[in-house]
Protein backbone atom coordinates (compact mmCIF):
# COMPACT_ATOMS: atom_id res chain seq x y z
CA UNK A 1 0.00 0.00 0.00
CA UNK A 2 1.09 3.38 -0.77
CA UNK A 3 1.76 5.29 2.14
CA UNK A 4 2.44 9.23 2.49
CA UNK A 5 5.52 10.82 3.00
CA UNK A 6 6.37 12.40 6.87
CA UNK A 7 6.33 15.80 4.97
CA UNK A 8 2.81 14.65 3.66
CA UNK A 9 1.95 14.05 6.85
CA UNK A 10 2.75 17.35 8.14
CA UNK A 11 1.65 19.35 5.25
CA UNK A 12 -1.89 17.62 5.95
CA UNK A 13 -1.87 18.38 9.74
CA UNK A 14 -0.99 22.05 8.97
CA UNK A 15 -3.75 22.34 6.33
CA UNK A 16 -5.86 21.05 9.50
CA UNK A 17 -4.76 24.01 11.35
CA UNK A 18 -5.33 26.33 9.16
CA UNK A 19 -8.71 25.17 7.95
CA UNK A 20 -10.18 23.17 10.68
CA UNK A 21 -13.42 20.80 10.40
CA UNK A 22 -14.56 21.73 6.89
CA UNK A 23 -18.19 20.17 6.64
CA UNK A 24 -20.99 20.98 4.94
CA UNK A 25 -22.78 23.74 6.93
CA UNK A 26 -26.11 22.14 6.28
CA UNK A 27 -26.24 19.06 8.46
CA UNK A 28 -25.74 21.13 11.49
CA UNK A 29 -28.58 21.97 14.10
CA UNK A 30 -29.06 25.46 12.79
CA UNK A 31 -31.73 26.32 15.54
CA UNK A 32 -29.12 25.77 18.47
CA UNK A 33 -29.16 28.40 20.42
CA UNK A 34 -25.90 28.98 22.42
CA UNK A 35 -26.12 27.26 26.07
CA UNK A 36 -29.83 26.32 25.95
CA UNK A 37 -31.61 23.75 27.63
CA UNK A 38 -30.89 20.21 26.99
CA UNK A 39 -33.16 17.55 28.42
CA UNK A 40 -31.08 14.25 30.09
CA UNK A 41 -31.57 11.48 32.03
CA UNK A 42 -29.94 13.62 35.10
CA UNK A 43 -32.61 16.35 34.07
CA UNK A 44 -33.02 19.42 32.62
CA UNK A 45 -29.75 21.18 31.85
CA UNK A 46 -28.72 24.93 31.03
CA UNK A 47 -25.52 25.81 30.05
CA UNK A 48 -23.71 28.71 28.62
CA UNK A 49 -21.49 30.19 26.12
CA UNK A 50 -17.56 29.34 26.91
CA UNK A 51 -15.52 32.13 28.05
CA UNK A 52 -12.91 31.31 25.50
CA UNK A 53 -15.17 30.54 22.53
CA UNK A 54 -18.43 31.80 23.23
CA UNK A 55 -19.89 29.76 20.18
CA UNK A 56 -19.64 26.93 21.74
CA UNK A 57 -22.19 26.13 24.25
CA UNK A 58 -20.76 24.67 27.87
CA UNK A 59 -22.22 22.20 30.47
CA UNK A 60 -20.62 22.39 33.80
CA UNK A 61 -21.45 20.36 37.00
CA UNK A 62 -23.67 17.66 35.47
CA UNK A 63 -24.30 14.98 38.02
CA UNK A 64 -24.36 11.81 36.55
CA UNK A 65 -24.19 9.69 40.04
CA UNK A 66 -25.42 9.88 43.44
CA UNK A 67 -23.09 10.98 46.25
CA UNK A 68 -20.72 8.07 47.42
CA UNK A 69 -20.84 9.74 51.05
CA UNK A 70 -21.73 7.34 54.43
CA UNK A 71 -23.88 3.86 53.44
CA UNK A 72 -22.66 5.03 49.92
CA UNK A 73 -18.65 5.19 50.71
CA UNK A 74 -16.92 2.45 48.77
CA UNK A 75 -19.64 0.76 46.93
CA UNK A 76 -20.06 0.93 43.12
CA UNK A 77 -21.82 4.61 42.22
CA UNK A 78 -25.48 4.62 41.86
CA UNK A 79 -26.93 6.17 38.76
CA UNK A 80 -28.76 9.78 39.07
CA UNK A 81 -31.49 10.56 37.90
CA UNK A 82 -33.96 13.87 37.56
CA UNK A 83 -35.99 15.53 36.14
CA UNK A 84 -35.90 19.19 37.60
CA UNK A 85 -34.10 21.80 36.22
CA UNK A 86 -30.25 21.81 36.95
CA UNK A 87 -28.01 24.93 36.58
CA UNK A 88 -25.13 23.85 34.07
CA UNK A 89 -22.86 27.11 34.71
CA UNK A 90 -20.22 26.07 37.18
CA UNK A 91 -18.24 23.00 37.93
CA UNK A 92 -19.17 20.49 40.82
CA UNK A 93 -16.97 19.47 43.80
CA UNK A 94 -13.85 18.00 43.12
CA UNK A 95 -13.40 13.95 44.88
CA UNK A 96 -11.07 14.11 47.84
CA UNK A 97 -7.73 14.42 46.85
CA UNK A 98 -4.59 12.80 48.47
CA UNK A 99 -1.81 14.02 47.82
CA UNK A 100 0.65 14.06 50.66
CA UNK A 101 2.86 16.96 52.19
CA UNK A 102 5.47 17.57 50.11
CA UNK A 103 3.47 19.61 47.81
CA UNK A 104 0.76 21.76 48.20
CA UNK A 105 -3.14 21.17 46.44
CA UNK A 106 -2.83 24.70 44.75
CA UNK A 107 -0.15 24.03 42.54
CA UNK A 108 -2.33 21.50 40.40
CA UNK A 109 -5.15 23.54 40.42
CA UNK A 110 -7.25 21.67 41.84
CA UNK A 111 -11.05 23.03 43.05
CA UNK A 112 -10.82 23.67 46.77
CA UNK A 113 -14.13 22.43 47.23
CA UNK A 114 -14.08 18.82 47.45
CA UNK A 115 -17.40 16.42 48.31
CA UNK A 116 -17.98 12.77 48.44
CA UNK A 117 -20.86 13.87 46.32
CA UNK A 118 -18.79 14.68 43.58
CA UNK A 119 -19.56 12.16 40.43
CA UNK A 120 -20.51 15.11 37.94
CA UNK A 121 -19.75 15.62 34.05
CA UNK A 122 -18.81 18.70 31.83
CA UNK A 123 -19.93 19.08 28.11
CA UNK A 124 -18.50 21.32 25.49
CA UNK A 125 -20.58 21.57 22.36
CA UNK A 126 -21.55 23.64 19.03
CA UNK A 127 -24.29 22.06 17.67
CA UNK A 128 -25.55 24.91 15.44
CA UNK A 129 -22.46 24.21 12.76
CA UNK A 130 -20.18 21.05 11.31
CA UNK A 131 -21.44 17.66 12.00
CA UNK A 132 -25.15 17.15 13.17
CA UNK A 133 -23.54 13.97 15.22
CA UNK A 134 -19.90 14.74 15.99
CA UNK A 135 -17.62 12.37 17.13
CA UNK A 136 -17.20 12.29 21.07
CA UNK A 137 -14.05 12.78 23.09
CA UNK A 138 -14.26 11.48 26.72
CA UNK A 139 -11.36 12.33 29.12
CA UNK A 140 -10.20 10.82 31.78
CA UNK A 141 -7.94 12.73 34.30
CA UNK A 142 -4.73 11.59 35.85
CA UNK A 143 -2.52 12.36 38.70
CA UNK A 144 -1.53 8.99 40.06
CA UNK A 145 -5.23 8.30 40.93
CA UNK A 146 -4.72 10.49 43.94
CA UNK A 147 -5.19 13.46 42.45
CA UNK A 148 -7.51 14.95 39.66
CA UNK A 149 -10.30 17.48 38.99
CA UNK A 150 -12.43 17.91 35.80
CA UNK A 151 -12.28 21.50 36.60
CA UNK A 152 -8.35 21.84 36.17
CA UNK A 153 -8.44 24.44 33.58
CA UNK A 154 -5.99 22.60 31.74
CA UNK A 155 -8.37 19.97 30.66
CA UNK A 156 -10.71 22.58 29.39
CA UNK A 157 -12.63 20.67 26.06
CA UNK A 158 -13.87 24.27 24.98
CA UNK A 159 -10.86 24.15 21.97
CA UNK A 160 -11.58 20.77 20.89
CA UNK A 161 -15.26 21.68 20.22
CA UNK A 162 -14.57 24.61 18.40
CA UNK A 163 -11.54 23.81 16.51
CA UNK A 164 -12.36 20.05 15.41
CA UNK A 165 -15.78 19.93 15.55
CA UNK A 166 -16.48 17.38 18.33
CA UNK A 167 -18.19 17.23 21.55
CA UNK A 168 -16.06 17.46 24.25
CA UNK A 169 -16.49 15.72 27.73
CA UNK A 170 -14.73 15.43 31.15
CA UNK A 171 -15.73 14.56 34.54
CA UNK A 172 -14.52 13.13 38.23
CA UNK A 173 -15.07 9.78 39.59
CA UNK A 174 -13.03 8.88 43.02
CA UNK A 175 -9.86 8.79 44.26
CA UNK A 176 -7.27 7.34 46.23
CA UNK A 177 -8.92 5.61 49.65
CA UNK A 178 -12.21 6.51 48.21
CA UNK A 179 -11.81 5.33 45.13
CA UNK A 180 -9.42 2.23 45.78
CA UNK A 181 -9.78 1.00 49.48
CA UNK A 182 -8.57 -2.24 49.33
CA UNK A 183 -10.42 -3.26 52.15
CA UNK A 184 -11.63 -6.39 53.54
CA UNK A 185 -15.19 -7.91 53.16
CA UNK A 186 -15.85 -5.27 49.94
CA UNK A 187 -17.46 -6.98 46.69
CA UNK A 188 -15.81 -4.55 44.27
CA UNK A 189 -12.38 -2.50 45.60
CA UNK A 190 -11.82 -0.65 42.80
CA UNK A 191 -15.12 1.33 42.56
CA UNK A 192 -13.10 4.35 41.04
CA UNK A 193 -12.91 2.56 38.02
CA UNK A 194 -16.73 1.91 38.32
CA UNK A 195 -17.43 5.13 38.44
CA UNK A 196 -15.42 5.56 35.14
CA UNK A 197 -17.78 3.36 33.15
CA UNK A 198 -20.56 4.92 34.95
CA UNK A 199 -19.80 7.81 32.88
CA UNK A 200 -19.39 6.32 29.73
CA UNK A 201 -22.74 4.68 30.05
CA UNK A 202 -24.27 8.39 30.82
CA UNK A 203 -22.43 9.70 27.48
CA UNK A 204 -23.92 7.27 25.71
CA UNK A 205 -27.11 7.67 26.97
CA UNK A 206 -27.31 11.09 26.93
CA UNK A 207 -24.59 12.76 23.92
CA UNK A 208 -26.88 12.90 21.63
CA UNK A 209 -28.84 15.48 23.02
CA UNK A 210 -26.02 17.67 23.12
CA UNK A 211 -25.41 17.24 19.15
CA UNK A 212 -22.91 14.09 19.87
CA UNK A 213 -23.18 10.50 18.14
CA UNK A 214 -22.89 8.01 20.50
CA UNK A 215 -21.69 5.37 18.26
CA UNK A 216 -18.52 7.58 18.42
CA UNK A 217 -16.68 7.98 21.57
CA UNK A 218 -13.83 8.03 22.32
CA UNK A 219 -12.22 7.31 25.59
CA UNK A 220 -9.09 9.06 26.48
CA UNK A 221 -6.69 9.91 28.89
CA UNK A 222 -3.20 10.60 30.18
CA UNK A 223 -1.29 9.30 33.18
CA UNK A 224 -3.28 7.15 35.63
CA UNK A 225 -6.04 8.64 32.72
CA UNK A 226 -4.42 6.52 30.21
CA UNK A 227 -4.07 3.49 32.78
CA UNK A 228 -7.66 3.92 33.45
CA UNK A 229 -8.48 3.95 29.67
CA UNK A 230 -6.36 0.53 29.50
CA UNK A 231 -8.08 -1.34 32.02
CA UNK A 232 -11.33 -0.62 30.78
CA UNK A 233 -10.52 -2.04 27.56
CA UNK A 234 -9.21 -5.38 29.50
CA UNK A 235 -12.72 -5.03 31.72
CA UNK A 236 -15.52 -4.28 29.32
CA UNK A 237 -14.90 -6.71 26.21
CA UNK A 238 -18.80 -8.08 26.20
CA UNK A 239 -19.90 -4.48 26.11
CA UNK A 240 -17.61 -1.62 25.05
CA UNK A 241 -20.01 1.64 23.91
CA UNK A 242 -16.49 3.03 23.38
CA UNK A 243 -15.06 2.97 19.93
CA UNK A 244 -11.78 3.91 19.88
CA UNK A 245 -9.19 4.41 22.89
CA UNK A 246 -6.37 6.77 23.57
CA UNK A 247 -3.63 6.47 25.64
CA UNK A 248 -0.90 9.16 26.58
CA UNK A 249 2.08 7.74 28.95
CA UNK A 250 -0.04 5.25 30.73
CA UNK A 251 -0.89 1.57 29.97
CA UNK A 252 -0.96 -1.65 32.09
CA UNK A 253 1.73 -3.69 30.79
CA UNK A 254 4.39 -1.34 31.74
CA UNK A 255 5.97 -2.61 35.08
CA UNK A 256 4.84 -0.91 37.13
CA UNK A 257 4.40 2.57 35.48
CA UNK A 258 4.32 6.02 37.49
CA UNK A 259 5.34 4.89 40.78
CA UNK A 260 2.14 2.73 40.83
CA UNK A 261 2.69 -1.29 42.94
CA UNK A 262 -0.96 -2.97 42.56
CA UNK A 263 -1.84 -4.37 45.36
CA UNK A 264 -4.20 -7.91 45.86
CA UNK A 265 -5.08 -10.03 49.22
CA UNK A 266 -1.59 -11.19 49.20
CA UNK A 267 -0.91 -7.59 50.63
CA UNK A 268 -3.00 -7.87 53.63
CA UNK A 269 -5.40 -4.79 53.48
CA UNK A 270 -2.45 -3.45 55.27
CA UNK A 271 -2.89 0.24 54.46
CA UNK A 272 -6.68 -0.43 54.97
CA UNK A 273 -5.65 -1.49 59.19
CA UNK A 274 -3.33 1.14 58.92
CA UNK A 275 -6.21 3.58 58.23
CA UNK A 276 -8.72 2.30 60.43
CA UNK A 277 -6.54 2.02 63.25
CA UNK A 278 -5.68 5.69 63.21
CA UNK A 279 -9.78 6.08 62.88
CA UNK A 280 -10.11 4.40 65.95
CA UNK A 281 -11.78 1.42 64.12
CA UNK A 282 -9.40 -1.31 65.03
CA UNK A 283 -7.34 -2.95 62.94
CA UNK A 284 -6.98 -6.66 61.38
CA UNK A 285 -8.79 -8.56 64.26
CA UNK A 286 -11.97 -6.54 63.75
CA UNK A 287 -11.37 -7.69 60.06
CA UNK A 288 -14.28 -6.32 58.03
CA UNK A 289 -16.11 -4.27 60.51
CA UNK A 290 -13.73 -1.71 60.52
CA UNK A 291 -15.07 -0.84 56.80
CA UNK A 292 -18.58 -0.33 58.57
CA UNK A 293 -17.06 1.74 61.64
CA UNK A 294 -15.31 3.69 59.27
CA UNK A 295 -18.74 4.66 56.95
CA UNK A 296 -19.44 6.40 59.76
CA UNK A 297 -16.41 9.05 60.09
CA UNK A 298 -16.24 12.30 58.40
CA UNK A 299 -14.54 12.74 55.10
CA UNK A 300 -12.14 14.77 56.79
CA UNK A 301 -11.34 12.54 59.55
CA UNK A 302 -10.33 9.81 56.68
CA UNK A 303 -8.53 12.61 54.78
CA UNK A 304 -6.05 13.52 58.30
CA UNK A 305 -5.64 9.94 58.52
CA UNK A 306 -4.55 9.16 55.26
CA UNK A 307 -1.92 11.92 56.03
CA UNK A 308 -0.90 10.26 59.73
CA UNK A 309 0.52 7.23 57.85
CA UNK A 310 0.42 7.57 54.24
CA UNK A 311 3.44 8.63 51.97
CA UNK A 312 4.65 12.46 52.29
CA UNK A 313 4.01 12.38 48.43
CA UNK A 314 1.21 10.46 47.07
CA UNK A 315 2.25 11.12 43.50
CA UNK A 316 5.77 8.81 43.67
CA UNK A 317 4.65 6.46 46.04
CA UNK A 318 0.73 6.42 46.67
CA UNK A 319 -0.83 4.49 49.30
CA UNK A 320 -4.17 3.61 48.02
CA UNK A 321 -3.97 2.49 44.19
CA UNK A 322 -6.15 -0.09 41.75
CA UNK A 323 -6.43 -3.49 43.58
CA UNK A 324 -5.81 -6.74 41.61
CA UNK A 325 -9.25 -8.21 42.19
CA UNK A 326 -9.51 -10.18 38.68
CA UNK A 327 -12.47 -8.79 38.42
CA UNK A 328 -11.61 -5.19 36.59
CA UNK A 329 -7.82 -5.11 37.32
CA UNK A 330 -6.16 -8.45 36.31
CA UNK A 331 -3.13 -10.32 37.65
CA UNK A 332 -3.00 -12.57 33.99
CA UNK A 333 -2.87 -9.35 32.04
CA UNK A 334 0.13 -10.46 29.95
CA UNK A 335 -1.83 -13.45 28.76
CA UNK A 336 -4.88 -11.48 28.19
CA UNK A 337 -3.12 -9.22 26.04
CA UNK A 338 -1.72 -11.90 23.96
CA UNK A 339 -4.72 -13.93 23.78
CA UNK A 340 -7.05 -11.26 22.23
CA UNK A 341 -8.58 -10.47 25.27
CA UNK A 342 -9.43 -6.83 25.47
CA UNK A 343 -12.13 -4.68 23.31
CA UNK A 344 -11.94 -4.81 19.78
CA UNK A 345 -11.70 -1.67 19.12
CA UNK A 346 -8.53 0.83 17.54
CA UNK A 347 -5.73 2.31 19.90
CA UNK A 348 -3.65 5.36 19.83
CA UNK A 349 -1.17 4.80 22.46
CA UNK A 350 2.18 6.53 23.28
CA UNK A 351 4.80 8.51 25.23
CA UNK A 352 7.04 11.24 25.96
CA UNK A 353 10.67 11.15 25.00
CA UNK A 354 12.14 11.79 28.84
CA UNK A 355 8.64 10.85 30.86
CA UNK A 356 11.20 10.42 34.28
CA UNK A 357 11.84 14.23 34.82
CA UNK A 358 8.58 15.18 36.34
CA UNK A 359 8.79 12.52 39.01
CA UNK A 360 12.56 13.15 39.72
CA UNK A 361 11.66 17.46 39.78
CA UNK A 362 8.45 15.66 42.62
CA UNK A 363 11.16 13.85 44.14
CA UNK A 364 13.64 16.16 44.26
CA UNK A 365 10.82 18.48 46.34
CA UNK A 366 10.19 15.50 48.56
CA UNK A 367 13.78 15.58 49.83
CA UNK A 368 14.07 11.98 47.69
CA UNK A 369 16.33 12.31 44.39
CA UNK A 370 15.80 9.73 42.42
CA UNK A 371 18.78 7.35 41.05
CA UNK A 372 19.71 7.40 37.57
CA UNK A 373 18.58 3.26 36.93
CA UNK A 374 15.09 4.70 38.55
CA UNK A 375 14.32 7.22 35.81
CA UNK A 376 15.82 4.73 32.61
CA UNK A 377 13.56 2.28 34.40
CA UNK A 378 10.68 4.32 34.54
CA UNK A 379 11.14 5.69 31.21
CA UNK A 380 10.91 2.17 30.23
CA UNK A 381 8.21 1.10 31.91
CA UNK A 382 6.02 3.70 29.68
CA UNK A 383 7.70 3.47 26.73
CA UNK A 384 7.97 -0.63 26.77
CA UNK A 385 4.29 -0.68 27.77
CA UNK A 386 2.89 1.37 24.70
CA UNK A 387 5.15 -0.72 22.50
CA UNK A 388 3.78 -3.88 23.89
CA UNK A 389 0.09 -2.57 23.79
CA UNK A 390 0.21 -1.75 20.35
CA UNK A 391 2.25 -4.97 18.75
CA UNK A 392 -1.17 -7.37 20.94
CA UNK A 393 -3.95 -4.80 19.43
CA UNK A 394 -2.09 -5.52 15.50
CA UNK A 395 -1.28 -9.31 16.63
CA UNK A 396 -5.36 -9.66 16.59
CA UNK A 397 -5.54 -7.65 13.53
CA UNK A 398 -6.77 -4.77 14.80
CA UNK A 399 -6.01 -0.97 14.27
CA UNK A 400 -3.13 0.85 16.74
CA UNK A 401 -0.81 3.61 16.17
CA UNK A 402 2.14 4.75 18.12
CA UNK A 403 3.73 8.34 18.94
CA UNK A 404 6.45 9.64 20.74
CA UNK A 405 6.50 12.96 21.46
CA UNK A 406 9.95 14.19 21.36
CA UNK A 407 10.43 17.77 21.78
CA UNK A 408 13.26 19.01 23.51
CA UNK A 409 11.77 21.12 26.05
CA UNK A 410 14.81 22.54 28.25
CA UNK A 411 17.38 20.44 26.46
CA UNK A 412 16.28 17.01 28.66
CA UNK A 413 12.98 16.14 26.20
CA UNK A 414 9.68 16.12 26.60
CA UNK A 415 8.14 14.98 30.15
CA UNK A 416 5.63 13.49 31.82
CA UNK A 417 2.19 15.48 30.97
CA UNK A 418 3.88 17.85 28.52
CA UNK A 419 1.50 16.87 25.86
CA UNK A 420 -1.64 17.45 27.78
CA UNK A 421 -1.79 21.36 27.35
CA UNK A 422 -1.31 20.44 23.79
CA UNK A 423 -3.75 18.43 22.92
CA UNK A 424 -6.01 20.89 24.44
CA UNK A 425 -4.41 24.19 23.36
CA UNK A 426 -4.07 27.29 20.75
CA UNK A 427 -4.35 24.67 17.86
CA UNK A 428 -1.74 26.64 16.39
CA UNK A 429 2.11 24.47 15.82
CA UNK A 430 2.54 21.97 17.69
CA UNK A 431 -0.97 22.09 19.13
CA UNK A 432 -2.87 21.31 15.65
CA UNK A 433 -0.71 18.60 15.05
CA UNK A 434 -2.34 16.73 18.09
CA UNK A 435 -5.57 17.86 18.26
CA UNK A 436 -5.91 17.27 14.61
CA UNK A 437 -4.19 13.51 14.95
CA UNK A 438 -6.53 12.95 17.71
CA UNK A 439 -9.29 14.64 16.43
CA UNK A 440 -9.04 12.13 13.60
CA UNK A 441 -8.91 9.22 15.41
CA UNK A 442 -12.32 10.89 17.28
CA UNK A 443 -13.53 10.79 14.13
CA UNK A 444 -12.94 7.56 12.26
CA UNK A 445 -10.92 5.44 14.79
CA UNK A 446 -10.07 2.71 11.64
CA UNK A 447 -9.35 5.09 9.07
CA UNK A 448 -8.92 8.39 10.26
CA UNK A 449 -4.94 8.68 10.96
CA UNK A 450 -4.47 6.31 7.39
CA UNK A 451 -6.27 9.28 5.66
CA UNK A 452 -3.01 11.28 6.69
CA UNK A 453 -0.58 8.91 5.83
CA UNK A 454 0.11 7.28 9.25
CA UNK A 455 0.64 3.88 9.44
CA UNK A 456 -0.47 1.54 11.97
CA UNK A 457 1.95 0.43 14.48
CA UNK A 458 3.93 -3.19 13.53
CA UNK A 459 6.70 -4.61 15.11
CA UNK A 460 9.40 -3.63 11.92
CA UNK A 461 9.14 -0.63 9.51
CA UNK A 462 9.16 3.23 10.05
CA UNK A 463 5.62 3.42 11.73
CA UNK A 464 6.25 5.23 14.75
CA UNK A 465 5.03 9.00 14.74
CA UNK A 466 8.07 11.25 16.29
CA UNK A 467 5.90 14.45 17.00
CA UNK A 468 8.57 17.42 17.58
CA UNK A 469 12.07 16.41 17.39
CA UNK A 470 14.33 19.61 17.80
CA UNK A 471 11.18 21.69 19.46
CA UNK A 472 9.93 21.95 16.25
CA UNK A 473 6.19 22.13 14.45
CA UNK A 474 7.34 18.62 12.62
CA UNK A 475 6.31 14.82 12.50
CA UNK A 476 8.56 12.26 11.17
CA UNK A 477 8.12 8.54 10.77
CA UNK A 478 10.90 6.55 12.02
CA UNK A 479 11.83 3.03 13.20
CA UNK A 480 11.10 1.92 16.79
CA UNK A 481 14.30 0.09 17.60
CA UNK A 482 16.43 3.01 18.34
CA UNK A 483 14.08 4.21 20.98
CA UNK A 484 13.27 0.78 22.39
CA UNK A 485 16.91 -0.31 22.47
CA UNK A 486 16.51 0.15 26.35
CA UNK A 487 13.18 -2.07 26.11
CA UNK A 488 13.61 -5.65 27.60
CA UNK A 489 12.38 -8.58 25.33
CA UNK A 490 8.69 -7.66 24.21
CA UNK A 491 5.72 -9.55 26.35
CA UNK A 492 3.64 -9.98 23.47
CA UNK A 493 4.52 -13.12 21.29
CA UNK A 494 4.45 -12.24 17.21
Amino acid sequence: MFLLTSLSILHFFLLSTIFPSIVVQVYAQCNWKIGQDVNTTSGIVSGNASYYYPEVSEYLGIPFGESTAGSKRWLPPTRYYGTGHINGTSFGAACPQSLGSSIPISVFGINPNQSEDCLTINVWTAPQRGEAKKAVMLWVYGGAFQIGDSSVSEYNGAVLANNQDVVAINFNYRLSVWGFPGAPGLEQQNVGLLDQRLAVEWVRDNVAAFGGDPDRITLFGESAGAWSVDFYSYIWTEDPIVNGLIAESGNVLGEGGPGVDLLNELDGYAAWYNLSSVLGCGGEEYGAATVDCARNKTANAIWNATYSFGSSDELLSPTFVPWIDNKTVFSDVVARANNGQFIRKPLLIGTNYNESILFSEIADVAGAPLSNATMLALNNNFRCGARDEALAKGKQGLSAWRYLYADNIGDVGATHGDEVPLVFGNDTGMSGIFQTAWAAFAKDPVNGLLNYGWPKYTRNGSTLLLIGPNTEAIVDLVSSAVYDEYCPHSVISP
